[in-house]
């Protein structure tokens, strides 16, 4: 069975700071996903949003796409841009994608995303998916004191972004609401 990373790491940039973790996936992993950023989002005010949609996709990694498979994993990715919003990624294995046929039944926890967030999008294909979501900023704004959170090292911006990597493109199925 392969080693999966579960080393956390963090990018921070002026008001931009980021994280990200990866997890076997595993269903007692989704709780573990939550407590990561928990303690990554501690002073954030869209903190229980943030983690509820995480847990909601994380949820979905595991029980819906090529991530269950022995040896799978997952990637909880967040960034933070303090008094702006909160970008979250979940990363998976891929699979077949079946968000648009499912059953209202079966699609409660991307309504809950749609409802929560500000603009989500699903890309990627049967070789990897990322399901992405913004949650805007409560006002009024609370500051968050500047990493390093235990168990999180912080690590140089490699994409040149700014923003330590942590993007998902809009596709011709993204809306502002998401994927429709």
């Amino acid at each position: 069975m392969a080693e999966v990373k579960t080393a956390a790491s963090a990018v921070s940039t002026g008001s931009r700071w980021g994280a990200s973790r990866t997890f076997p996936a595993h269903a007692d992993q989704v709780q573990h996903a939550r407590a990561f950023l928990r303690a990554v989002l501690e002073d954030c005010p869209a903190a229980d949003e943030v983690v509820l949609v995480c847990s909601e996709l994380a949820a979905n990694a595991v029980q819906h796409s090529a991530s269950g498979r022995p040896g799978g994993h997952f990637t909880v990715r967040a960034e933070v841009r303090e008094g702006e919003s909160v970008w979250i990624e979940v990363e998976d294995n891929g699979g077949r994608w079946a968000g648009r046929t499912q059953t209202l039944e079966r699609r409660r926890g991307l309504l809950i995303v749609d409802e929560l967030s500000a603009y989500w999008d699903v890309r990627g294909d049967e070789t990897g998916r990322v399901v992405c979501a913004r949650l805007d900023w409560p006002e009024p704004a609370r500051r968050r004191p500047e990493p390093p959170i235990d168990g999180v090292t912080k690590v140089p911006d490699l994409s040149g972004t700014g923003t330590g990597g942590f993007r998902c493109h809009a596709s011709a199925t993204s809306s502002p609401r998401g994927v429709t």
